[in-house]
């Protein structure tokens, strides 16, 4: 735990007095708010001490990360992921923090409509690390209802890459539907 001087302590005062009645963007929007960048900056040299620009940097990918986060909590009002929902989505699932079942049994949803996008934001949250995270708190069902239809869609490549990649992470419960494909 860290505690602030007399003077950090001042400085933080000075700053939220100054900042008070700046407009700042939408907390969803934060990652491109000048003024949230400003107070960062401000924040981090007159009360922290920190006048690393990595670590400012750091702070900034921190705020694009829980921004993309929230984006794909979106997929559960849109009918059917088109060229642009995919691309934002691509961005967002490797930021997820939130439950990720209710992603899960979302892209099960669009995966009859839309077999060859769910592929692709499957494939990218595994890029991204959180196939150990889904492993274990999701719905393995959803998971492998989710996989078949991507088989049946003809998404062979991508299914197979997703039960390869749950597999790599430790889970198998993919293998019999991997197996049942391979012809």
């Amino acid at each position: 735990m860290r505690c602030l001087s007399v003077e950090a302590l001042a400085n933080a005062g000075q700053i939220f007095d100054a900042m008070k009645h700046k407009r700042m963007l939408p907390f969803n929007e934060s990652a491109r708010d000048p003024v949230r960048h400003a107070l960062d900056r401000w924040f981090l040299k007159a009360v922290l001490g920190i006048r690393s620009e990595d670590v400012h940097a750091g702070v900034h990918r921190l705020r694009e990360k829980l921004c993309l986060d929230k984006l794909s909590k979106w997929l559960v009002f849109i009918d059917s992921i088109d060229e642009e929902a995919l691309e934002w989505l691509k961005l967002s699932v490797r930021y997820v923090t939130w439950d990720i079942r209710i992603l899960v049994e979302t892209l099960l949803i669009h995966a009859s409509e839309t077999p060859g996008e769910v592929a692709i934001i499957y494939l990218e949250l595994s890029k991204s690390g959180i196939g150990d995270m889904l492993g274990s708190f999701l719905d393995q069902d959803k998971v492998i209802e989710t996989v078949r239809i991507l088989y049946e869609a003809g998404c062979t490549e991508a299914a197979n890459q997703i039960c390869i990649q749950f597999a790599e992470a430790g889970f198998d419960f993919l293998k019999p539907l991997y197996n049942e494909y391979q012809h």
